[in-house]
Formats: C-alpha cells, sequence, structure tokens
C-alpha cells in the first residue's frame, strides 16, 4: 500500500491550473465542473499560495468553499456513522459480521503489537549496551588512576583500561552500525507497515457502516413501500454501491492480511541470526581480551585462573588493609 506523501511546494501558476478549471476545460453543459479531492491540508496550502500570489479573490474563496463543503461532508459522514453504531449497539440496525475477517484483524492486531514490542526492546537493548560500555570505560579508568608504576597490578590496571577502551570503541563503531543495519532497521520498517493496513481497517469499518445503514434504509422501503415508486429503485442502487464499496477494501484486506501474518517467521528470521552473531561476536571478543589479563594478573600475584583462591586472597588484603586503618590515629582517637 502507497503512503500518503506530504504535499510538495507549488507556484500559483500550479496552483490555478490544478485546482481552478480554465473556461476551455470546463464543460459548457455543467453547471460545476468537478474540482480534483484534496484533504484540509492542501486547501489551506492552496488557498495561502493563492493569497500570496494572485490578485484575484475569486479563486480563494472558490477553494474555500470547496474546503468547506467537504469538510461539513466529512462531519455529516462520521455523524452518520456514529448513529448507525449506536443503533445496531441497540439491536434497532442488523450488523453485519465477518468471523474470518475479524479473527485474521485480531491475529494482526497482536503481531503489531508484538513487532512494536519488539522493536522498543531492540532500540533499549543497543541503548543498554552503550551504557554498559561506557560505564566500564569509566571503572577502568577509575581502576587505573588507583595504582602507580611501584604498584604490583599497576600492569594489570593499565591493560585493563586499554581492552575496555577498545571494546568501547568497537561497540561505537563497529557493533552499533551493524546491530542498526541489520536489526533496528529491518524491524523499523516492519513497524512502518501496520499504520497503512490499520488505516485500511479503519476505512473498511467505515464502508461497512455505510452498507449497513443503506441497507436498513432499504429494508424498511421494502416492508412499508413508498407512495413514491422511485424511492425503492433508487435504495437498491445505493445498497449496490455501498456493497460495491465495501467489498473495494474488504476483498483485499482479507487476502493480504493472512499474507502479512505468514510471512513474519521468514522476514524474522535473518534478523534474529544477525542478532545472535553479533552478541557471539561481541562477547568472544570481550572473552578473548580479557582472557589475556591473566598473565598480568598472575605476575602481581593473583590467581585469576582459581576464582575461590583469589576470592581468598582478596578478602585478606581487604581485612589487612580495613586492619591498618583502625590502627590509624584518627579512627582511635589519639589525636587531639
Amino acid at each position: 500500500m502507497n503512503r500518503i506523501e506530504h504535499p510538495r511546494s507549488i507556484s500559483g501558476a500550479d496552483v490555478r491550473s490544478t485546482f481552478v478549471p480554465r473556461p476551455s476545460e470546463a464543460n459548457p453543459h455543467d453547471d460545476a465542473a468537478p474540482m480534483q479531492e484534496t484533504t484540509p491540508y492542501r486547501h489551506e496550502l492552496v488557498c495561502q499560495t493563492l493569497i500570496h500570489a494572485t490578485t484575484t479573490p475569486t479563486a480563494c474563496s472558490l477553494t474555500h468553499a470547496l474546503y468547506t463543503l467537504q469538510y461539513r461532508k466529512g462531519f455529516t459522514k462520521a455523524v452518520n456513522r456514529a448513529g448507525t453504531s449506536l443503533l445496531q449497539t441497540a439491536g434497532a440496525i442488523e450488523k453485519t459480521t465477518d468471523r474470518d475477517f475479524d479473527d485474521e484483524e485480531r491475529r494482526f492486531k497482536s503481531l503489531e503489537a508484538k513487532i512494536d514490542r519488539l522493536h522498543r526492546e531492540s532500540k533499549g537493548y543497543l541503548d543498554s549496551l552503550r551504557a554498559l560500555s561506557l560505564a566500564q570505560s569509566r571503572m577502568a579508568m577509575t581502576i587505573d588512576a588507583f595504582y602507580d608504576d611501584a604498584q604490583p597490578l599497576s600492569p594489570a590496571a593499565r591493560q585493563y583500561k586499554t581492552v575496555i577502551d577498545h571494546l568501547e570503541d568497537q561497540v561505537r563503531t563497529t557493533v552499533d552500525t551493524e546491530y542498526r543495519t541489520t536489526v533496528l532497521d529491518p524491524l523499523g520498517r516492519f513497524v512502518e507497515y501496520f499504520p497503512d493496513y490499520n488505516e485500511a481497517i479503519k476505512k473498511r469499518g467505515h464502508k461497512l457502516l455505510d452498507f449497513d445503514a443503506v441497507r436498513a434504509k432499504h429494508r424498511k422501503l421494502v416492508e412499508k413501500p413508498s407512495d413514491d415508486p422511485s424511492r425503492l429503485p433508487r435504495a437498491e442502487e445505493e445498497v449496490n454501491e455501498a456493497r460495491r464499496m465495501f467489498e473495494a477494501l474488504n476483498v483485499p484486506l482479507k487476502d493480504e492480511l493472512p499474507k502479512v501474518l505468514a510471512l513474519r517467521t521468514t522476514y524474522l528470521e535473518p534478523t534474529f541470526e544477525a542478532l545472535v552473531k553479533l552478541q557471539y561476536a561481541y562477547y568472544s571478543q570481550a572473552l578473548h581480551a580479557l582472557d589475556g589479563l591473566q598473565g598480568q594478573l598472575v605476575a602481581a600475584g593473583v590467581r585469576a585462573d582459581n576464582p575461590e583462591q583469589a576470592d581468598r586472597a582478596l578478602e585478606g588484603v581487604v581485612e589487612q588493609t580495613l586492619a591498618e586503618m583502625r590502627g590509624l590515629g584518627i579512627v582511635t582517637g589519639a589525636l587531639v
């Protein structure tokens, strides 16, 4: 389905040639030559352009009148549809139901909610990865500042900072770009399709209300004939026209909605595969880089290959440091 684009900037000559029929182009047998249907936004643009581009007030007045007429027509339709919906709720007018379409619409809405959530969570994952990488970089900078060159862990702290800075740079450049290209952008394009289908579903609902309204009107004329014999044929024509307009939206939607649902796994599988590969590559690189720190830690007396022994050694260092701090005069109160 094609998306509706914003109107381009046009000159006064373009506006007059597009919206104001020339005498040679107007039908001499028609009192009101047909004008092109436009949106309220475009009418406002046209009117403003005419005000600045032409000195003929008639053109702008005609455009404004057309805009007002269409606005009133749309408002009247909305009121009539609201009335039809209320009468259907009260049981005064029969409501057309299509269980097959209702099932497809329900599945479509469920898919939309899941894809939208997946898209938001994917953005959140990238933001969290950036935040984690930045926090690691700041921690590494702080740890490196704790040690001077004479301390045993100084080489390990410097190497740790180098490794973390490299990983942070990888996140900002490679991981960020590849994640957007293979995960976020495809999900974003998928999400962009839903508003078009939702608009078509909404219009289908409007046409269905119109069809039910004229059908109820026709049924009343059948049950209670009018004195005017031409009213029933006109009502039949209205029913046929309303049915045609409804089916023009109903048939394509019933055909396309199942296809969208069927294609969801085919579309998402490459994205899921890319996500797993990106995570595997990043964390494998992080593991390999951090594993290289073991040599520096062992040289400093920390057995990184034995976590339990390293924890006991760390606890001993902490307890010794706390004992030294408790022995300070400022803590014991020896200083006056």
